[in-house]
C-alpha cells in the first residue's frame, strides 16, 4: 500500500547515499534499490515500470510508469549528482507531451522536481536531505500508482472520462505500440487477464446448457 512516511524515509536515505560524482544510472539505481518505487505501489520494471523505453524516434527517457491498464502515468529523468535540473526540463516536456504522461520527474539524487504536462512550472521542488511528510504526501498523491476497478460502473466511466487519448497521423506509432503492448497474448497482460476470465466464467456455466451466451461462445 502507498505510503507517505515509506516514501519520505526512501528519499531521505537516497540523499543520504548520493555521493558527488554518481552518474544518472547510480541514481537511477539508488530510487530502485532505496524503495522508491515500492512506496508508491510499483511492482518493478518488467510490469508496471519501463526502463529506457524507445520511442519511434529513438528517444528514451530513463524511466515511466504505467497504471493498471497500461497507460503512461509518469516520466522519470535521472541526472548526475550535482547537475543543475532546471535547463533539462524541455527534454522531459518533450517525453510527457509524447507519452501523454500526466506527470514527470527531475531528479539528480538530491533535489527533485515535480511537473504536470502543460505546465511549465514545478508543481514541487522538493530537497531529498530534508523532506518532509507532506511534501512526501504531495509527491505520493501525484506519481501513486493508478487502480481501476472494472468492475464498479462508476470507475469505468470515470476512467473513460479522464482518458486521454494517444493522437493518430504522426504519431501512429505510439498508438500501435499501446495497442500491441495492451493486447499481447502473454501472461498478465490486460488481454491475457480477460482470456482467462472469460474462460473460467465458461467453466463455472458449461452445465447451462441452454444459455445463449454459452451457446454462442
Amino acid at each position: 500500500m502507498a505510503d507517505a512516511s515509506a516514501l519520505r524515509d526512501s528519499l531521505q536515505s537516497i540523499a543520504e547515499q548520493a555521493e558527488d560524482d554518481m552518474s544518472e544510472r547510480d541514481v537511477e539505481n539508488l530510487f530502485l534499490e532505496q524503495g522508491f518505487y515500492d512506496a508508491l505501489d510499483y511492482e518493478g520494471t518488467g510490469t508496471d515500470l519501463r526502463s529506457e523505453f524507445t520511442l519511434p524516434d529513438d528517444r528514451r527517457p530513463d524511466y515511466i510508469s504505467l497504471d493498471t491498464n497500461e497507460a503512461v502515468t509518469a516520466v522519470y529523468e535521472f541526472k548526475t549528482t550535482g547537475r543543475d535540473l532546471p535547463p533539462n526540463e524541455s527534454q522531459l516536456f518533450g517525453y510527457m507531451e509524447y507519452l501523454r504522461a500526466e506527470y514527470g520527474v527531475l531528479t539528480n539524487g538530491k533535489q527533485l522536481r515535480l511537473y504536470r504536462r502543460g505546465d511549465d512550472q514545478a508543481l514541487s521542488v522538493v530537497s531529498l536531505e530534508t523532506v518532509t511528510e507532506s511534501e512526501a504526501r504531495d509527491l505520493l498523491d501525484a506519481l501513486r500508482k493508478r487502480e481501476f476497478d472494472l468492475t464498479d460502473p462508476t470507475e469505468v466511466n470515470q476512467f473513460l472520462t479522464d482518458l486521454d487519448p494517444i493522437p493518430l497521423g504522426e504519431q501512429a506509432e505510439l498508438g500501435q505500440e499501446h495497442f500491441f503492448d495492451t493486447f499481447r497474448l502473454e501472461a498478465d497482460s490486460p488481454f491475457a487477464d480477460l482470456l482467462t476470465g472469460m474462460m473460467d466464467l465458461l467453466s463455472e456455466l458449461r452445465d447451462e446448457r441452454e444459455a445463449t451466451f454459452v451457446q454462442g461462445a
